[in-house]
């Protein structure tokens, strides 16, 4: 599903911009010829209905795009970090939760504060998603 929609939005998108380029055409013709504009202008009309009908097109399938979080995610999370904890205290899987929870920071950040001496530490990654 999430391919199609995004194959969906790309397809929006380069006829919107195929349709703004036309109608730059249109703007030029009328601005820089002197032929009557009165056929550009019909064409600039179809063109402008098209663009607002692809921003509306658009902003529906934004729309559509939030995500749904399960009933039961909080507690599966309880359920995993509460795993986590008991492989963390368990000396022969010590190691494996170390490297799971590694592999889940991208990377660390540490931030000097005004006050000297002292950082704030930013964690990036999975497991800083996972903890807000």
């Amino acid at each position: 599903m999430q391919t199609r929609q995004g194959e969906t939005d790309r397809a929006i998108t380069r006829d919107l911009a195929a349709v703004n380029r036309k109608i730059e055409r249109c703007v030029s013709f009328i601005l820089d010829s002197d032929d009557s504009p009165g056929v550009i202008r019909s064409e600039l009309k179809k063109l402008e209905k098209q663009k607002t009908e692809l921003e509306n097109r658009a902003r529906d399938v934004s729309g559509a795009t939030k995500i749904k979080v399960h009933p039961n995610a909080a507690s599966l999370y309880v359920r995993k970090v509460n795993e986590l904890q008991t492989l963390l205290e368990g000396e022969d899987t010590k190691t494996e939760a170390t490297e799971t929870i590694r592999s889940m920071i991208e990377r660390i950040e540490v931030i000097p504060e005004t006050t000297k001496g002292r950082h704030r530490v930013r964690l990036i990654g999975l497991l800083a998603v996972s903890v807000r």
